[in-house]
């Protein structure tokens, strides 16, 4: 997340009131749906034979593209429920009614940030 969202996000919590929590989900980066055929050999202690290899169907740990089909899946998700993003940056949503409703951020590593009144 860059400085200039996380100033934002603080300066929105602060001119409407509004609590600051954060929440870590930890298994967030094995959500997101693989949009090409990825294939890796089977991990060390589940080799059947010397040429098995396994086909990815959802991303995993390691994956350049992971936080890419991380964010694409949860703005998807916020979007279907109703949040909009913002202009100012494409990380923080609102529910577009009032900010003192609900704004929330995704930040890559650690998602999502949320904020309520």
């Amino acid at each position: 997340m860059k400085l200039r969202t996380v100033r934002s996000l603080i300066s929105i919590a602060a001119s409407e009131k509004m609590h600051v929590m954060q929440f870590d989900v930890s298994i967030a980066l094995l959500y997101g749906d693989l949009d090409e055929a990825i294939y890796m050999c089977q991990p060390e202690g589940h080799n059947d034979s010397k040429n098995n290899v396994c086909n990815l169907k959802k991303s995993l740990y390691g994956l350049n593209k992971v936080p890419r089909l991380r964010k694409k899946c949860l703005g998807k998700f916020m979007l279907d429920l109703g949040f909009k993003s913002s202009k100012a940056s494409i990380i923080i949503y609102s529910t577009g009614r009032s900010l003192k409703a609900t704004c929330s951020s995704i930040c890559m590593p650690h998602l999502p940030n949320r904020l309520t009144p």
